[in-house]
């Protein structure tokens, strides 16, 4: 279920670099949005700018408090039993099949609010996006281990209700530039990534490069990891890890719990939490003249899984709610203010209907 993380680092990438291409182009477009901790840039910017010399004003000091604070150091997935459940008990693996060939989609649907100063700013809906991305076996080795290439072979926003064509295609300028994007990544039987190899496509332009590292981080922890212990139905353990996306670092726990298995086949449901300490946005992931902190992370959600022992991919669906507590400075001036958000995500990964 790190799919998750996946799917906001794609909504970051696809948006920051749409809004890339429209600075490229002059374009005026209203309807073009940003990312995240970019959407709005331009009413953020005038939100400030309004405020330079009202009563909300704050001189910039040398130092911000939260300039101190010591990021962590991004750490390997720690995978921990909480019970081992009930009835007849086993060990699972995979036992990966020698032939695998799918294409698998992932869809994703993620709304936005934003508030600035306690005052809400229009609701912003994203287009709807679509992935497909193909998996297929290489090599299963003598010790379990799967080895597999990955290819995204398709990259869109679709038509979405409330959203104007022309913000949906400006999201595809983003989104299109993923296409290609493939590489060939090691799985043992317990679903840990060992190791993964990447390529990025081939016409991707120099200032999206950089984007694309969050997009990598996040396909070495797609998939479940299992407990080392053996376990029975309503069995439950946690995988803990650390992302870095866009610069941020974020605390990842999952809880899976075992609700069904019958021979290679199994379902869990799955509950998720993200935190994040307080740091400081990179300045590449911001407008230009504009410092953000981000105060406080916190996000849960939680969804359902379907497994087989013989495959590297599962079918998924899971929903996220995710708020952030940020501060805004206008470097010029100094001017300081408060902007929350709160975005709200649904998503499934599941076989591609022929």
């Amino acid at each position: 279920m790190k799919y998750i993380t996946l799917v906001l680092a794609v909504v970051l990438f696809s948006c920051n670099n749409s809004d890339k291409e429209e600075k490229k182009s002059q374009s005026h477009v209203k309807e073009s949005k940003s990312t995240a901790r970019n959407v709005d840039s331009r009413k953020i910017k005038k939100a400030v700018k309004k405020n330079e010399s009202g009563k909300n004003s704050i001189p910039v000091k040398n130092v911000n408090p939260l300039d101190n604070v010591v990021k962590p150091v991004a750490r390997k997935s720690i995978t921990k039993l909480l019970s081992s459940g009930n009835g007849k008990k086993q060990k699972l693996r995979y036992r990966f099949a020698k032939t695998f060939n799918a294409n698998m989609k992932i869809l994703m649907k993620m709304g936005m609010g934003i508030v600035i100063d306690g005052k809400p700013l229009p609701k912003n809906t994203i287009p709807s996006m679509e992935m497909v991305m193909n998996f297929k076996t290489i090599d299963v080795r003598k010790d379990g281990t799967l080895i597999y290439d990955f290819n995204t072979t398709k990259a869109y926003a679709a038509a979405t209700t409330g959203i104007s064509p022309a913000q949906v295609e400006m999201t595809n300028k983003g989104l299109n530039a993923m296409v290609g994007f493939s590489g060939t990544v090691e799985v043992d039987s317990r679903g840990l990534t060992k190791k993964v190899d990447y390529r990025l496509p081939p016409n991707l332009p120099p200032h999206m490069k950089k984007s694309m590292q969050n997009i990598r981080q996040q396909i070495e922890n797609m998939g479940v990891a299992f407990p080392e212990e053996a376990i029975g139905v309503n069995g439950t353990w946690e995988v803990v890890s650390q992302i870095i996306s866009e610069g941020l670092v974020i605390e990842n726990k999952a809880t899976y719990k075992l609700v069904s298995l019958k021979g290679d086949t199994g379902s869990l449901e799955v509950t998720i939490s993200q935190s994040a300490p307080a740091q400081k946005y990179p300045s590449t992931s911001l407008p230009p003249g504009i410092e953000m902190y981000l105060k406080d992370w916190k996000s849960t959600g939680g969804g359902k899984v379907e497994f087989e022992l013989t495959k590297p991919t599962v079918k998924s669906s899971a929903k996220m709610n995710m708020s952030m507590k940020n501060e805004v400075t206008q470097k010029a001036t100094g001017a300081k203010q408060n902007m929350d958000m709160t975005i709200n995500i649904e998503l499934s990964f599941a076989p591609e209907k022929n």
